[in-house]
């Protein structure tokens, strides 16, 4: 059993895997790019972002993958297989990814908040996105403030 995380293991060498996951220790770099790893296998899979090598072949739409398990998932698009279900609303999805990003909004916490208005987002991107209404509605007063005194100087605005 994972001294950390309490997580258990049937076989020795696993554990041994797994615990190298909690000491934050990359020993293994691209000689391309110097991004680190904790696991030799994790850097060769990364390499192959770096030499295009792409054998694995969609049958459905002749999509190129570096990984079989890549293929895998990207077939579960063709079928409408969507495993992985959340556990408070019942949303299915394709990848384990998309569970654990959406899981994120059922939380009450609201990390990036609107200095204008106060509203908190899950997201930065969607923080962003809101920024856009304040724009907009900035932009609909200057054009208001202009039509009521006349004054068409030259002015330019940030969108």
């Amino acid at each position: 059993m994972c001294s950390y995380c309490k997580k258990g293991f049937k076989i020795y060498s696993s554990l041994v895997h797994h615990s190298k996951s909690h000491s934050g220790s990359k020993p293994y770099t691209c000689a391309t790019c110097g991004k680190g790893f904790k696991q030799p296998q994790d850097l060769a899979y990364h390499v192959k972002i770096h030499t295009k090598e792409k054998k694995h072949i969609c049958n459905t739409c002749g999509k190129t993958m570096s990984m079989y398990c890549h293929l895998v998932q990207h077939m579960r698009c063709h079928v409408g297989d969507k495993p992985f279900k959340c556990d408070q609303c019942g949303k299915s999805f394709n990848r384990s990814s998309s569970l654990r990003v959406h899981s994120k909004t059922h939380s009450d916490e609201r990390k990036h908040t609107c200095r204008k208005c106060g509203k908190g987002f899950t997201w930065m991107h969607s923080l962003r996105a809101h920024l856009v209404v304040h724009e907009k509605e900035e932009l609909k007063e200057v054009r208001i403030v202009l039509l009521i005194t006349g004054d068409l100087h030259e002015l330019s605005f940030r969108l």
